[in-house]
């Protein structure tokens, strides 16, 4: 998984994709843009970065992951 400036909803499909998993977030970070090279890393740890990269965070309920943040810049 490498990212260059793409949508972060963009992403959030591709993990979902690749871990077959859901994912949600919050309309206010769906378009913030992330750049990372995420290659060989787990489900855990890119969902942690992800949610470091927009200052949020990230949660599992209901077999489903949700990130949560403020926005972007």
């Amino acid at each position: 998984l490498r990212f260059d400036g793409t949508r972060l909803a963009q992403a959030l499909e591709e993990v979902e994709r690749k871990y077959n998993v859901k994912i949600e977030c919050s309309d206010e970070i769906r378009n913030c843009g992330i750049t990372a090279d995420l290659n060989n890393e787990g489900l855990d740890k890119v969902l942690r970065i992800l949610a470091k990269i927009i200052n949020g965070s990230v949660s599992y309920e209901n077999k489903r992951y949700f990130l949560n943040g403020d926005g972007c810049n």
